[in-house]
């Protein structure tokens, strides 16, 4: 495992600054990938302020994934004291487990957190050229996570957004909450002007009672039903 030089000409501006652990090494994410966290990973993250004048203060996370493994882990608590140790000891340092992350780290991604399954370990490449494929995230209080394109994963208690590139469309179960519904207004935003689609995908709303029209049936078809009509939600009306 190499030394500081890894974190080289880091913590030098206001911002947040965040290295997936890749074969023991940390990896620079770029800006585009903020809040982005793959289940599989585990990463460190340095937030730097400013305090007045040109005096910066740091505070170091390592985040760790459910899924990610004993090695990885392990190299991002000691990459996170090797990134301390480089700005003489003085940062603050926090673990972050996935789904228990504390308010202080919630708050660094203005977007919030979302959570990719797979990671480095599994193979994961991302490909800009790729074809877009279609994804389902589940918005449950503050969090983002990545669930099974299926009509299993849908639930009255929270929103749900379904990433089909061009059209990204919203659906929100009975029961959700205000805070849950702004949550996917924010994140949307965010995914549309985000990628390849540069603002210029087609954001659709849908309420779970909705289930005639092209929308309704694009949702219900990407995963995997034929007859919106005779989806049954969990939690919802049957």
């Amino acid at each position: 495992m190499k030394s500081s030089e890894d974190f080289f000409g880091s913590g030098k501006a206001p911002g947040v600054e965040v290295w997936r652990i890749e074969d023991f090494k940390p990896v620079r994410q770029p800006a585009s990938s903020l809040g982005k966290f793959y289940t599989g990973d585990s990463y460190v993250v340095l937030n730097t302020r400013q305090l007045g004048g040109t005096h910066l203060s740091h505070e170091i996370f390592f985040w760790q994934g459910k899924e990610s493994t004993q090695d990885e882990t392990g190299a991002s608590a000691i990459l996170a004291e090797q990134l301390d140790a480089s700005m003489g000891g003085t940062p603050q340092e926090h673990r972050e487990l996935q789904g228990q992350e504390s308010q202080d780290f919630q708050q660094l991604f203005k977007g919030g957190i979302r959570y990719l399954s797979g990671g480095a370990a599994s193979g994961f490449h991302h490909v800009e050229d790729a074809p877009h494929q279609a994804t389902l995230a589940q918005i449950k209080g503050v969090r983002v996570t990545e669930v099974p394109l299926s009509t299993g994963s849908l639930g009255s208690d929270d929103v749900f957004i379904l990433d089909l590139g061009q059209k990204i469309i919203v659906w929100a179960g009975s029961a959700a909450t205000g805070m849950e519904k702004n949550k996917a207004l924010t994140y949307t935003v965010a995914l549309r002007d985000d990628r390849d689609h540069k603002g210029t995908a087609q954001v659709v709303h849908l309420e779970e009672d909705e289930r005639e029209g092209e929308d309704a049936a694009a949702f219900y078809s990407a995963l995997g039903a034929t007859d919106p009509s005779a989806v049954s939600i969990k939690g919802g009306a049957q």
